[in-house]
């Protein structure tokens, strides 16, 4: 505002000193702004995708992390409308009954498929052993006041 006033009252001559003065803020804004394109990113490269879902009266984000860098799959409860933070269920490892299947202890775990139906969180790993071979599994979390724990069965 003080810049268009200062402009009426400068003669021409002055105007132009004043235009080039402002040329000059121009382009240091400009390299500023650009400068910033090359900060860090706001999502962590880790993280392959973020979804968010409403189950029952909550809303449930689910991160899934790249599994070569960090082997994990976040889910998170807020309550609804106010997104007050409520539960962090973070899975690393998954229990079978007849073996517990660790992400990070293997020559790869990936997981594939996640949906959300109703109050049940579905999706399916396939994790590759050290020593070789490999398994698919099945699981689902249920989602009610609180975040269930896993419930996994390996598909046939």
């Amino acid at each position: 505002m003080e810049s268009i006033e200062a402009t009426i009252i400068l003669t021409q001559g002055e105007m132009v000193n004043h235009y080039s003065i402002a040329a000059i803020g121009f382009f240091t804004a400009t390299f500023t702004i650009a400068g910033e394109k090359n900060s860090s990113p706001v999502i962590p490269v880790s993280i392959n995708s973020v979804e968010t879902h409403q189950i029952s009266e909550n809303l449930v984000r689910i991160i899934q992390y790249n599994m070569e860098l960090e082997p994990k799959l976040d889910i998170e409860m807020f309550t609804a409308p106010g997104m007050d933070f409520k539960q962090l269920q973070s899975i690393q490892e998954i229990d079978l009954g007849k073996e517990k299947i660790n992400f990070a202890n293997s020559s790869g775990t990936y997981i594939e498929g996640i949906s959300v139906e109703d109050t049940m969180i579905h999706f399916d790993i396939d994790h590759y052993y050290l020593e070789g071979g490999s398994i698919a599994i099945s699981c689902q979390i249920k989602v009610a006041q609180e975040i269930g724990t896993p419930k996994c069965v390996e598909k046939e």
